[in-house]
């Protein structure tokens, strides 16, 4: 009983410790001019791996 008590607050302690940053999500909805295409070679590449998800090249069966 000894071993569960002592891994219950090594994982309760790992878990409160472990996220010290605040999440802060990327949004890739909006283009502006920090995200959006720098080339025109990134968005051919942009464009080619859409249409290589919809031929079924990445598909999980």
């Amino acid at each position: 009983m000894k071993k569960y008590t002592i891994l219950l607050l090594l994982l309760t302690a790992g878990t409160q410790f472990s996220c010290n940053q605040d999440l802060d999500p990327t949004v890739y909805s909006s283009l502006t001019n920090t995200n959006g295409y720098q080339t025109k070679s990134d968005a051919i590449a942009a464009i080619n791996s859409i249409y290589g998800r919809l031929k079924g090249t990445f598909c999980r069966r």
